[in-house]
Formats: C-alpha cells, structure tokens, sequence
C-alpha cells in the first residue's frame, strides 16, 4: 500500500503529459455532496475505484468584488474498489491520508478538476506498475 500511496502522490504532483492508452479513455467522474467530493474512474471492463475525499476547507477568493478562484483542501483516508464481474465493492484505508490543494475558477470548475486529476493519478500509477496492476490499460500488441 506505501507504493500505491506514493504513485499517487508523485501523479499528483507531477501529471502525465502526452501520449494515450490503447484502451478507450476510462469514464471519469465526481460528485460533491456537503463536505464529501467523490472521485471515480471506471475502466470499460467494468472495473471501477472511487475516491471519497473529505473537503477540510473551501475559499472563495475574491479580487474588487468579483469571484476570481475557489480553493479547496481535500483529504483521502481510503480507496473503494469495485469487482468488474462479481461487483462486490472493497474499502481500503491508506496507511496515511493523502492531502490534495486544488484551485479552479468557479464551483463547477473545481469539481471537473477534481475528476481530472484522480484520473490522470490511477492511470499514471497503473502504468507505473503498482498494485493498480488489474486490468491492465495497454493492449497486446506484437513486437516488431
């Protein structure tokens, strides 16, 4: 669990740049409801891991009146994996919290950011060879 820990957190600090899987793009997602934002990607097999990320804290900045960017503190205690055949759903605690600062322009903005970067962390960890390893993103392919 420490290597999954901190594949997120170098994902996170560093975003992937470039270059796509050869599976079809994952659905990503994120729903806040009152203090909880809830991140999801869901592989096409089925196979789906959530995120739900508790906000510490929110601001909204303002610059002579007018709403310039919302902050927001996030905070993960535990990873919620879905089975993509038997949909039995499995709850992991992280040996530590992961703490995440986003900023964006607008409510929404943050949310949308939020699902972006959960998923660009759980395809840079899976590449990377953690214990996200099943399914995996990259097809068989000869090599020539």
């Amino acid at each position: 669990m420490p290597m999954l820990l901190h594949a997120i957190l170098l994902a996170v600090l560093f975003p992937a740049t470039g270059g796509t899987p050869a599976d079809p793009e994952p659905k990503c997602t994120a729903e806040l409801r009152g203090r909880q934002l809830r991140t999801t990607i869901e592989f096409h097999d089925g196979y789906r891991l959530d995120a739900p990320w508790e906000v510490l804290n929110s601001q909204h900045l303002q610059a002579s009146g007018e709403l310039t960017s919302v902050v927001a503190e996030l905070q993960l205690d535990q990873l919620i994996e879905t089975d993509a055949v038997t949909g039995k759903k499995l709850s992991t605690a992280l040996t530590q919290p992961v703490r995440l600062r986003l900023q964006a322009a607008t409510d929404e903005a943050l949310v949308f950011r939020a699902a972006d970067t959960w998923c660009s962390t759980v395809i840079q960890a899976r590449r990377g060879g953690t214990a996200l390893e099943a399914p995996a993103l990259s097809r068989p392919s000869r090599v020539t």
